[in-house]
């Protein structure tokens, strides 16, 4: 599981759903398909949507780091 700080969550209640969207974007797998890459792309949106704009923040530095 991806540590994300209480501090970058917007709304706490979030907290469950953005650790949602990090497994389904980011599987827990060593080998990734195109097809993985290229749903991978729509989790800065999923993140925007939930108003989670902290989190994108910092997704978008390279703050938080996921690998397969």
């Amino acid at each position: 599981m991806v540590y994300i700080p209480k501090q970058w969550l917007h709304n706490p209640e979030n907290e469950v759903k953005v650790h949602q969207l990090i497994e389904e974007y980011f599987p827990n797998t060593c080998v990734l398909s195109m097809e993985d890459l290229e749903k991978q792309k729509e989790f800065p949106a999923r993140l925007k949507d939930l108003g989670e704009l902290e989190i994108l923040k910092h997704y978008e530095k390279g703050d938080i780091v996921m690998n397969g």
